[in-house]
């Protein structure tokens, strides 16, 4: 049967509040500036690294010490409960279910938190297995032999789908705008994941 790996997050789950909410946590127990959500979110979205952003905004915090606490709240799933799956997900997973082996290929580091995610989410059930690639998707995804498409919202899903040969479809509900993306050139660009 052919493979369709899916990214998790911004792809099947809104995780900006989540991201928002760790950036402000740590920037307030500084006592710096916070930048409104939607002002932080473009910037995350145009490719802005949250080191750049902090750098640009923070007077206290050493920009790789901020990545480090981020990397730990993450692990530790700070927030996730502000997590939520996006639009039409489970609909798509059900079709798609029917003709296909579904995966989710992350970059997270910390494969127990992703499992538990889908699980609460009830939607672990379409996939045939949940992997992590921490340090990049490229060598993870070369081992699926009937992979047809990749379904994420970065470059890290795109590029390793193009070098692979195979459709790469960049979603614009996770970190990457569309202008971010097309610069990709995915085989598609959507909006929503039932497109």
């Amino acid at each position: 049967m052919k493979q369709v790996i899916f990214d998790f997050d911004g792809t099947l789950v809104d995780t900006s509040r989540q991201d928002y909410q760790i950036y402000v946590d740590i920037m307030k127990s500084f006592d710096e500036r916070v930048l409104d959500f939607e002002t932080y979110w473009e910037l995350r979205q145009n490719s802005t690294l949250v080191r750049d952003i902090v750098e640009k905004t923070s007077t206290k915090i050493q920009p790789y010490a901020f990545v480090n606490m981020r990397t730990k709240a993450y692990q530790q799933e700070d927030h996730s409960d502000l997590v939520t799956m996006l639009p039409d997900v489970e609909d798509v997973l059900a079709t798609l279910y029917q003709r296909y082996d579904l995966y989710v290929v992350s970059m997270r580091t910390q494969k127990q938190g992703l499992l538990d995610k889908a699980k609460s989410l009830n939607i672990d059930r379409y996939f045939t297995d949940i992997v992590i690639a921490p340090y990049g998707k490229f060598s993870t995804l070369k081992r699926f032999s009937e992979l047809c498409a990749v379904i994420g919202d970065t470059e890290y899903d795109i590029d390793p789908a193009q070098e692979l040969g195979v459709t790469s479809i960049g979603i614009t509900t996770g970190i990457r705008s569309r202008k971010c993306l097309e610069y990709f050139e995915p085989d598609y660009i959507i909006d929503r994941l039932h497109e």
